[in-house]
């Protein structure tokens, strides 16, 4: 949506919380948790999903569209990022594939082929959770809010994961909080009024839900990977991950953004994942 266009609504919306908060803040939630776009789904990611053996499978309410690329090795998830899709990880698939591993990847609910309106990291790894056991996941590969639900994951659930690799992984919910209150120019008594909803919704505050404070717990092997240059995630969520979580190895690339689709990185990753199987 076009910048001006984004600070004209924030504006009204400012001034109609002065009249009804808990009516702007529940709108903004809304949005919070919706994709406005399926900026991923390009021509060629389509037609690399439809041929990717698509199959459907009711989880959480949902009609989730999921991947297999079977193979004799152990079983890797993988989990796009926000406003993507699982056409994303057509050249890590690849990769993966000649080193013979057994690959599934889905997309969330409102990304993809899935349906659903809204979609948050708890949903998210609820859903990933039904993946892992069912076809017995080895290691979880996420990018971006994928990558953040990957670790919330590895905290929260009960697992048998070898290891989690988080590609330019969003730090905290509440980054991505202030990242929507710039974008929109709220101003603090709106933001306020949304942690309000937001707090009553999930029974904590955006700023509860932290990567580098979840990584603490974390035992699981790790693999954290962000490029100097990410314009979208700053490198220093990461290197706040990374300072926490004490069983994570750190790669910094350059050159290659937010979306780490390059060769070096898929050969990190499939070099990583090897080392749990030999």
């Amino acid at each position: 949506m076009n910048p001006k266009r984004l600070k004209t609504i924030g504006s009204i919306l400012n001034v109609l919380n002065k009249l009804a908060p808990i009516l702007v803040a529940r709108t903004i939630f809304y949005f919070f948790s919706k994709p406005l776009n399926k900026a991923g789904f390009t021509p060629k990611r389509i037609d690399f999903l439809i041929k990717s053996n698509k199959q459907i499978k009711s989880i959480e309410n949902h009609q989730i569209a999921y991947y297999r690329w079977k193979g004799a090795g152990p079983t890797i998830l993988l989990l796009h990022g926000w406003e993507s899709n699982s056409g994303r990880w057509k050249s890590l698939v690849k990769r993966l594939q000649e080193a013979n591993f057994n690959v599934i990847a889905f997309d969330a609910p409102a990304h993809g082929f899935s349906n659903g309106k809204h979609v948050t990291p708890i949903l998210f790894a609820k859903i990933a959770d039904h993946f892992i056991h069912e076809f017995n996941v080895k290691h979880l590969v996420g990018h971006s809010f994928g990558g953040y639900t990957s670790i919330h994951y590895a905290e929260k659930y009960q697992h048998e994961l070898d290891s989690v690799i988080a590609l330019a992984p969003t730090n905290s919910i509440r980054d991505v909080v202030n990242g929507m209150q710039k974008a929109l120019g709220l101003n603090k008594h709106t933001i306020l009024s949304f942690d309000k909803v937001f707090t009553k919704h999930y029974g904590a505050s955006p700023d509860s839900f932290d990567a580098s404070h979840a990584a603490k717990s974390i035992s699981v092997k790790g693999l954290i990977i962000h490029d100097l240059n990410d314009n979208i995630l700053p490198i220093s969520g990461s290197y706040a991950i990374r300072n926490s979580w004490k069983n994570a190895e750190f790669m910094q690339s350059e050159g290659l953004g937010h979306r780490l689709i390059h060769k070096r990185i898929d050969d990190k990753i499939v070099q990583f994942i090897k080392i749990f199987s030999v």
